[in-house]
């Protein structure tokens, strides 16, 4: 299975066509925050650009930046969520705390992250409950995730695992998910965005390939082109590669 996966495009994903565009693949996985806010407009923008490409199947989750996703935020509007969550296309799979199976491959997709300012799918991490009142206990949330994984799409890092922040000082992943990703035993792949500056590949947690594919730099003017992943006929992952300058690398 040949899976190609972006993140964090913020309206910008057109700007592909600049860097050889999206390979044709088996699954097209986009990690979140496609858009700036949530606007209508943005989502079905990106809806129509994403539905073009030339994958089997597309998979598509929420970030922090989908405020009008977030039934619980304060600019939830359900026409926008219903282009993407209502979108009838076969090959289409909008994945909230869900999966779904494509040739033998069980994908599940969530949006939570730790709390970050006032943007959407905000968790609460276990070491501020119940102090925080309000919110939406991590650990709650990541417990839906099926125990038959093989490839999860978090929109945020693991602790510890592609989550530097700003200076490279600064650790911002999720404690909960790690502990997830260690119990998951048929985990084969962990992919995710949000941390812009930590876009990279690292295997770890008895093996298991963790991609943060972000797709923009931190000052979100820059757009790297997609990882391109190769999983074996079991399900692990062969390679993972990219392009730079029009030459094929391996991560």
């Amino acid at each position: 299975m040949k899976i190609c996966v972006i993140s964090d495009t913020h309206t910008k994903h057109k700007k592909f066509r600049h860097i050889e565009g999206i390979p044709e693949c088996d699954v097209l996985v986009h990690c979140g925050d496609f858009t700036w806010t949530g606007k209508y407009w943005e989502v079905n923008n990106f809806m129509r650009w994403f539905l073009d490409q030339p994958a089997k199947h597309k998979i598509l989750i929420s970030g922090n930046h989908e405020e009008t996703f977030d039934r619980g935020h304060k600019s939830y509007n359900p026409s926008a969520y219903h282009l993407v969550a209502g979108c009838t296309e076969e090959n289409f799979h909008y994945l909230q705390d869900s999966a779904v199976t494509i040739d033998g491959v069980k994908f599940y997709g969530t949006p939570w992250t730790p709390r970050f300012y006032d943007w959407a799918f905000n968790g609460i991490p276990d070491k501020d409950l119940p102090y925080q009142a309000g919110g939406v206990s991590l650990t709650e949330m990541y417990s839906r995730i099926h125990e038959d994984t093989n490839v999860l799409i978090c929109h945020g890092p693991p602790y510890d695992i592609l989550d530097r922040s700003e200076n490279g000082d600064v650790r911002t992943g999720s404690v909960e998910i790690r502990r997830v990703t260690q119990k998951l035993l048929n985990l084969r792949l962990y992919l995710c965005g949000h941390i812009h500056e930590s876009r990279g590949v690292e295997r770890a947690d008895g093996g298991v390939t963790f991609v943060n594919a972000s797709s923009l730099d931190r000052s979100y003017e820059t757009l790297h082109p997609p990882y391109v992943i190769e999983l074996d006929d079991d399900g692990f992952v062969e390679s993972v590669k990219t392009t730079l300058y029009g030459e094929e690398r391996e991560q």
